[in-house]
């Protein structure tokens, strides 16, 4: 373990690799070589206190480069003990980038890691940084608990994910009240949209296949939970072949994956038939104690939401009745009322866990999100000014898929002055109103 004042990562001598696979994962990333063409010789970020918090992977590390090249003073934290990949990581701080975090972590060394990460004065005292990159609130939760008074200096914390964002009603709008500012950078039709179907579609397949490798086309599976993952999940099983069934608690959801061909199944009838349980709901407890005397023998369980908290693992590994049988690091076969079944990553975040994530042009595109949001907010910080939680503009989103999909873009077709005005857009974009569903 390589442990110093500016860094805590598995291994620097692992930096020549993460250099290598960081350099193959930009040939797929056209969004951010784009934004470093436009702006690097404008240093928009020149000496700009980023702390970011996300999972540690090769796209990351090419995001987190970016940022620095921009003229940000950056330093990073894994967001999980999982998923850290550690040469990404050691690539970083190669680079002059101080990151804390390496893969399966401990409890103890999470907590620590997240304290050294923050930005000190000369005193050693916590101040804050300007922004705060989120994947999953887990670093303005932190703060909250631990730093409380720094929240409202920051200028805004851009959240990423699906969970993030219901943390921060859950926690605090609906508690305490909010007492920061929050960009929703899920709520952007290019990654909400895009990140959460696409790239659950794919990278699902691999941290099954790398976890237990089993046959999918012709069993019978179910996906709890139809919101863009839960799509993106349902679309992969059936593509391989799978019978798929659906189980939701909202009726539009229901709606939809019933009009898209699916099951819609109960819960313990979906549970009781299925071979393949996937969770992507954003809840807890989704497949809890109860529900384990209902799961159809040699059953595969895993979770494709945020952290470990639907599939309910730990009550599971803690039952003396319950026999367990470790296969692999991402695998655990289990006994228990005369049948077996099998979870997964210990019920973590099986793509991320079990493999590397999302594909290099998906994750382009969420950073590509990222890093015009925040250019954004650079520029107009008169918009920013009260807490809440903001949207950023749909011109933005646009600027993401021309800048992420070049060779789309220069087939666009020009919209006529006359049609414009039909529209009541400008010809240039944006070509939809700010409310609109995609």
């Amino acid at each position: 373990m390589d442990k110093t004042e500016g860094y805590w990562i598995k291994d620097i001598s692992l930096a020549a690799s993460g250099k290598l696979y960081c350099e193959e994962a930009l040939k797929q990333m056209p969004g951010l070589r784009v934004v470093r063409e436009k702006y690097m010789g404008t240093q928009p970020l020149k000496g700009i206190k980023i702390l970011g918090a996300g999972v540690i992977t090769y796209e990351c590390a090419n995001f987190a480069m970016l940022l620095k090249d921009l003229g940000a003073d950056l330093r990073w934290v894994t967001d999980s003990l999982h998923y850290t990949i550690d040469a990404a990581a050691a690539y970083l701080v190669s680079n002059g980038i101080s990151v804390y975090g390496y893969r399966h972590m401990t409890e103890e060394d999470y907590d620590e890691a997240y304290h050294l990460a923050q930005f000190r004065d000369g005193n050693g005292k916590v101040i804050a940084p300007r922004y705060i990159i989120s994947d999953g609130a887990e670093l303005p939760m932190f703060l909250h608990k631990n730093y409380p008074e720094i929240l409202p200096e920051i200028k805004v914390i851009f959240e990423q994910t699906t969970c993030g964002v219901n943390k921060y009603f859950s926690e605090f709008i609906n508690q305490s009240g909010l007492y920061f500012r929050v960009v929703d950078i899920n709520g952007c039709v290019t990654k909400s949209k895009f990140d959460n179907i696409y790239g659950s579609r794919e990278s699902m397949l691999e941290g099954i296949q790398r976890s237990l490798n089993i046959q999918i086309a012709g069993t019978e599976a179910v996906v709890f939970g139809f919101g863009e993952v839960g799509k993106g999940a349902a679309q992969a099983l059936r593509g391989m072949g799978a019978h798929v069934s659906i189980v939701e608690i909202d009726p539009i959801m229901a709606m939809q994956a019933h009009m898209e061909g699916y099951r819609i199944e109960d819960k313990k009838t979906a549970l009781r038939n299925s071979d393949i349980v996937v969770t992507a709901t954003g809840c807890i407890n989704t497949i809890d104690q109860q529900d384990f005397l209902d799961v159809k023998d040699n059953a595969v369980l895993m979770n494709m939401s945020e952290h470990n908290q639907e599939v309910n693992a730990a009550w599971v590994s803690n039952q003396k009745s319950i026999e367990a049988v470790r296969l692999n690091e991402s695998c655990v076969r289990y006994t228990y009322n005369g049948k077996q079944f099998y979870i997964l990553c210990d019920g973590y975040v099986l793509n991320l866990y079990a493999g590397y994530g999302h594909p290099p042009t998906v994750m382009g595109t969420t950073y590509t999100t990222h890093i015009l949001s925040l250019l954004y907010v650079e520029e107009h910080p008169e918009e920013f000014e009260k807490v809440g939680i903001y949207q950023i503009p749909r011109k933005v989103d646009e600027d993401v898929a021309r800048y992420s999909f070049p060779e789309i873009t220069k087939k666009l077709t020009t919209l006529t002055p006359e049609q414009a005005k039909y529209l009541s857009v400008q010809i240039e974009g944006p070509f939809k109103r700010e409310e609109y569903k995609y």
